[in-house]
C-alpha cells in the first residue's frame, strides 16, 4: 500500500485533537503550541531541506534515536 506524505497541515490536524494544542504563528509561518509553547512548525532557515518540520524535542530525548 502506498504511503501518503505527511505535510504540515496533516501535522496540525492531529496536533489540534491533543488537549491544550493551538494554532499559532512564527515569524509568519503557522505553528502549533501547547501551553503556549512551540510544538511543531515548518523548518524556515535556508539550510533546512523542504518540506521538513520542527519539532519540539527534551533535551533529555534528543540522543535517544540510536544514531
Amino acid at each position: 500500500m502506498p504511503r501518503k506524505k505527511m505535510d504540515f497541515d496533516t501535522v496540525r490536524e492531529i496536533a489540534l485533537a491533543l488537549p491544550g494544542v493551538e494554532e499559532s504563528s512564527l515569524h509568519g509561518a503557522p505553528t502549533v503550541k501547547v501551553c503556549g509553547r512551540l510544538l511543531a512548525c515548518p523548518a524556515l532557515h535556508k539550510s533546512a531541506e523542504a518540506n521538513s518540520l520542527v519539532i519540539r524535542v527534551g533535551v533529555e530525548q534528543r540522543g535517544a534515536s540510536g544514531t
